[in-house]
C-alpha cells in the first residue's frame, strides 16, 4: 500500500513539473484566447497621396501571450471622418529598422524585406452610420510568430484621403492566442 501511494505521489509531481504555465486570467478558459490590440497612430491632416504611409510604423503592444505567437484573426480600421479611399494593412514578423514617415512614400530597406508578410486589403468602407468610416477584414486565419510580444504594422493608402484630425485613424487587430 505504501508503495503504490509513493509511485501515485511520484507521477503527479512529474505531471505538475511539465506542465505549461498559463496566465492567471486562463483558469476556466479553453479552446485559447482571442486578444483584440487597438491603437490610434498620430495622423497629418493634409492630403495624402496614393501609395503613402498612413501614421507611420505602428506598434501594437502587448498582442501576444508569453509563445509570442498566435493566428491573426481579423484587423478592423476605424476612420472618424468619411473616407473612400482603400488602404493595405502589412504586419511584419519583427520590428523593422526601416523608419517609415506618415504621408510620405514607403521605401523599405533590404534588410527588413524578409520581415513583411502579405498586405491585408481593406476595401468596402462602411459609413452607414453617419460621419465615420470603418473596414474591415475578417477570418484572416494567418500564423504570426514574432520576436517579442508586441507586434508591428504598416498601413498605406491605395487612393488620397485627407483626415479630419490627427487622432482620426485607429487600427485594431485580433489574434487567437497559442
Amino acid at each position: 500500500m505504501l508503495a503504490r501511494l509513493v509511485a501515485v505521489t511520484a507521477l503527479l509531481a512529474s505531471t505538475a513539473a511539465s506542465a505549461q504555465q498559463l496566465p492567471s486570467n486562463y483558469i476556466g478558459r479553453f479552446g485559447g484566447v482571442t486578444r483584440e490590440v487597438c491603437v490610434s497612430p498620430t495622423v497629418s491632416t493634409g492630403a495624402y497621396s496614393a501609395g503613402n504611409v498612413v501614421g507611420g510604423l505602428i506598434t501594437l503592444p502587448a498582442a501576444f501571450l508569453s509563445t509570442n505567437s498566435g493566428i491573426l484573426q481579423s484587423v478592423r480600421l476605424t476612420l472618424k471622418s468619411v473616407q473612400t479611399a482603400e488602404f493595405d494593412v502589412t504586419f511584419f514578423s519583427a520590428q523593422p529598422a526601416t523608419v517609415f514617415t506618415d504621408n510620405a512614400a514607403p521605401s523599405i530597406a533590404a534588410a527588413d524585406v524578409a520581415l513583411v508578410q502579405p498586405p491585408i486589403k481593406l476595401t468596402g468602407a462602411s459609413t452607414g452610420l453617419g460621419t465615420g468610416t470603418t473596414y474591415g477584414a475578417d477570418a484572416i486565419s494567418r500564423p504570426i510568430n514574432e520576436v517579442g510580444s508586441s507586434a508591428y504594422a504598416l498601413i498605406t493608402t491605395t487612393g488620397t484621403p485627407t483626415f479630419a484630425s490627427t487622432s482620426d485613424v485607429q487600427l485594431c487587430a485580433a489574434w487567437l492566442e497559442d
